[in-house]
């Protein structure tokens, strides 16, 4: 039986989880303790002060693990290369997929900027951003295994070329989904979208011109 004097708090962090499952696009959390202990969260600068902010970023809520995850990943995360291990993984499995490594690398810096523990606000995980789905689809156990992660990611992606025959319908749907790029015959019209796919075809020529 739940103790009355725990309900205070216990209010607040499901209101928190509906706050998080209602509006994940959220950009601050602010929180606030009342006089009586009553700590309460919301989505909306405050009027008045008091609030402090909880967390930048875009948030979610899993209720199956009870944890909130922000996808302020790539604001904490600084880019200090590629290492000589994620390299020979890009290498090893570019060749094994007949696709280009400094694609795979485009696409990795676009996705998680190589942050092996990058979470986005719609649970994609890991270097390449792979969905739950996707992952599973793969047999990709480990999502932040790099290893695993590039292993299934570039093979994700040499299917969507075989399928597309297109590097820029292959991002499109690698960003949008396959279903997409096929209902609309082309590059979906969401800004999103377009933008990533300029993005990473010139992070490639950036890749490709890079010297080792």
């Amino acid at each position: 039986m739940i103790n009355k004097k725990h309900i205070r708090y216990i209010v607040p962090i499901f209101a928190l989880a509906i706050l998080l499952t209602q509006d994940s696009s959220a950009d601050s959390i602010f929180v606030t303790k009342e006089s009586d202990g009553t700590i309460r969260f919301s989505n909306r600068a405050p009027k008045k002060g008091g609030y402090k902010i909880f967390q930048g970023g875009r948030a979610r809520f899993s209720r199956s693990r009870g944890i909130i995850y922000f996808n302020d990943s790539l604001k904490r995360h600084k880019f200090k290369g590629i290492s000589k291990e994620v390299n020979e993984y890009i290498a090893t499995y570019a060749k094994k997929f007949y696709i280009s490594p400094e694609l795979v690398k485009a696409v990795i810096h676009a996705e998680s900027l190589f942050n092996p523990r990058a979470i986005s606000n719609k649970g994609a995980m890991g270097m390449m951003q792979l969905m739950p789905e996707t992952a599973k689809d793969y047999g990709v156990g480990d999502p932040f295994n790099a290893r695993e992660n590039i292993r299934g990611g570039v093979n994700y992606l040499a299917n969507l070329l075989n399928k597309f025959k297109s590097e820029r319908l292959a991002l499109a749907a690698y960003n949008a989904g396959p279903a997409n790029v096929t209902k609309y015959g082309g590059i979906p019209p969401f800004k999103e979208t377009i933008n990533y796919v300029s993005k990473v075809m010139s992070l490639k020529q950036a890749y490709t011109n890079s010297p080792e």
